[in-house]
């Protein structure tokens, strides 16, 4: 769903960032669900869940958020391998940690190109514009920088 909740002392949110491992609620659990009430039924009381598990997402090790699964079933998560669950924790963190790359990378890139249409603009008319230098083999087998006009950076 992609909601903030204020993390109060007793609730199920807590329960789950103070443990290392997934934490299962029971139906009879006392704890209050900050999800009660947020998916409408088809009749006049809003769905409440009653059984839940959840871990918090750790990307880097440090909390970044934190991934239930509610259920009407009070036994639906008795079956979940909590192995197969954690893996997919590992790889939502992958996610989350390559979208960040993806997006640093996208700033970097924007960045470079204003740097371009500086250099470009403030070369103007009848001067040249800088070229990049890149370094190349030689002939002979030494390296040296040489002027290349594909690259920009």
């Amino acid at each position: 769903m992609g909601r903030r909740f204020v993390i109060r002392r007793a609730s199920p949110t807590r329960k789950i960032l103070d443990s290392s491992s997934p934490v299962r609620f029971p139906a009879d659990s006392a704890l209050p669900d900050p999800y009660d009430g947020l998916v409408e039924d088809a009749g006049d009381e809003p769905l409440c869940a009653t059984t839940a598990l959840g871990a918090t997402l750790l990307v880097e090790d440090v909390p970044w958020g934190v991934v239930t699964l509610d259920s009407l079933d009070p036994r639906a998560f008795d079956s979940v391998d909590l192995e197969i669950f954690e893996a997919f924790l590992g790889v939502a963190a992958a996610t989350v940690r390559a979208a960040g790359w993806i997006h640093r990378l996208e700033e970097r890139l924007a960045r470079r190109q204003k740097i371009a249409v500086s250099h470009s603009t403030q070369s103007g008319p009848g001067k040249s514009s800088p070229k990049a230098l890149k370094c190349c083999r030689s002939s002979h087998g030494s390296r040296e920088l040489s002027p290349h006009p594909t690259c920009l950076f």
